[in-house]
């Protein structure tokens, strides 16, 4: 038998077991890193790509909660729909075609009303008034079939935003006023209401002060 230094191997000699091992794990090693870099770019691809949408990061000190944003300053006010049973019946009148409407425009005058409206039943007349007055005011007045102030809303807009005030009166007149929440303050006294005939109101001059 012919000697040599260890490891060596003469014609004909097959590899040790060992690099045999050694090379086979080498290259599972290779192929599993390269598919793990494959699986962590495609998911990376697919949360990121074209049309994925992308969560923009929470601000310091509100992770998983949602940012609270405080309404616009000009945010339209509360829901202003009528509250009192007479106002309420003459709207669902009027939504049934049960209600004809008649307008009146005037000239321009400070402080005066520049368009009326009015929501007329053939048997009782004016039911509900509206009036759109030259300052930027419009006041709705809802009558029952007695002619009788039932509920009234002012509307309005200033520098510091806008108004609304609202009353109710029961059947003895009495009012009952109410501020809409998040209301600023009126420049001025908002107009009278129309307390005698809604009827004779509609068709009364403009009502410019003097």
């Amino acid at each position: 038998m012919s000697g040599g230094p260890p490891g060596e191997r003469g014609p004909g000699q097959e590899p040790g077991v060992g690099a045999s091992l050694r090379a086979f794990s080498l290259r599972i090693l290779v192929g599993t890193a390269l598919a793990t870099l494959v699986v962590v770019l495609a998911l990376r691809w697919w949360n990121v790509g074209p049309g994925a949408p992308v969560a923009p990061p929470s601000p310091p000190g509100e992770r998983g909660q949602s940012a609270a944003r405080p309404p616009p300053r000009d945010a339209a006010l509360p829901d202003s729909a009528p509250v009192t049973a007479s106002a309420r019946e003459v709207e669902r009148r009027h939504a049934a075609g049960a209600l004809s409407e008649a307008q009146k425009r005037f000239d321009r005058c400070s402080g005066g009303d520049l368009r009326r409206l009015a929501w007329i039943d053939p048997t009782h007349g004016v039911v509900k008034l509206v009036r759109e007055r030259e300052d930027g005011v419009t006041l709705e007045e809802w009558f029952d079939d007695d002619g009788r102030l039932r509920e009234a809303r002012w509307q309005g807009r200033t520098a510091a935003g806008r108004w609304s005030r609202r009353v109710t009166l029961d059947a003895d007149g009495r009012a009952s006023p109410e501020e809409a929440a998040g209301s600023a303050v009126p420049d001025a006294a908002p107009p009278a209401l129309d307390r005698q005939d809604p009827t004779a109101a509609f068709f009364a001059s403009p009502a410019c002060p003097p």
